[in-house]
């Protein structure tokens, strides 16, 4: 029987941040019926932003920067390098950005920057586009733990279209039977080094002993995912940090079970024959 279960060996994932990452701008095509899967599972509930680009021509807006410096659009979720800034309408004089201005996309804020050319309290005309953000529950579901993702008949999302996802995966696509398989892994080693009488113990260190074996072949798991998408995530790791954590952890584990370890056996001391030849 295993000493440690899968709850403590997600809550350590969980309370560590062990291979949370944020997905953004993932590229979702949904099918005629049915469902589609994300990229990676165990999602952070309520961390997902699903939108798209719906519109062809960039929305014009004239505004004034206030006392604090900003100017406030009247759409948030502004696209990426859609964002240009003028002294008017002509565009007689183009500003640039993070030179003369700085942009939140996600709030739709622009911060005139004061050595730059834009003037105290200037009014400018803005140009740009926005993303269209879905609604949970009434354009699409998602499954948090499995990462299945599907439309609903109703919504506004139709079948063959592209949305963008974002969101935040916890540890990633480690799942339950994955944590259980590192366990039994985990578990049969702890076993092969410690004596028969502890096998029923509920000590501590044999439960943390292997729960870090199990934490070190998960890593292995996330060294091997890292590897694999290294191009394809925002605050990910590469595979040689979870390498080099699946090691620390199996050390660690090493080091509690040594109290618990088997006696190796002892081995008399060679002794001189008295048989065979003799020099006179």
């Amino acid at each position: 029987m295993p000493f440690t279960t899968i709850d403590i060996v997600k809550k350590h994932l969980t309370d560590y941040r062990l291979g949370t990452k944020r997905i953004e701008n993932e590229a979702v095509l949904m099918p005629t019926n049915g469902s589609v899967y994300l990229q990676y599972a165990n999602i952070q509930p309520h961390s997902e932003k699903v939108k798209a680009k719906e519109i062809i021509s960039p929305v014009t807006e004239q505004l004034s920067f206030n006392q604090d410096n900003t100017l406030t659009l009247s759409h948030t979720e502004l696209i990426p390098d859609t964002v240009v800034v003028a002294n008017n309408s002509s565009m007689a004089s183009i500003y640039t950005e993070n030179v003369d201005y700085s942009v939140d996309y996600d709030n739709g804020i622009i911060t005139r920057i004061t050595d730059g050319a834009i003037g105290e309290l200037a009014t400018v005309t803005i140009w740009y586009q926005y993303y269209r953000i879905y609604t949970l529950g009434v354009d699409y579901e998602i499954d948090y733990t499995t990462g299945r993702f599907s439309g609903l008949e109703y919504g506004n999302i139709e079948p063959g279209q592209i949305v963008l996802a974002d969101y935040v995966s916890e540890y990633g696509n480690i799942t339950d039977e994955a944590v259980a398989n590192a366990i039994t892994e985990a578990s049969d080693k702890v076993l092969s080094i410690i004596e028969p009488s502890y096998e029923d113990s509920t000590d501590q260190s044999l439960i943390t002993a292997e729960t870090y074996f199990a934490l070190a072949i998960i890593c292995r798991i996330k060294a091997i995912e890292a590897a694999q998408n290294a191009a394809n995530t925002v605050s990910g790791y590469r595979g040689d940090f979870w390498l080099e954590l699946s090691s620390s952890y199996s050390n660690e584990g090493n080091s509690l079970l040594k109290p618990y370890s088997k006696s190796l056996g002892g081995f008399s001391s060679p002794s001189l024959s008295n048989s065979g030849n003799q020099c006179d």
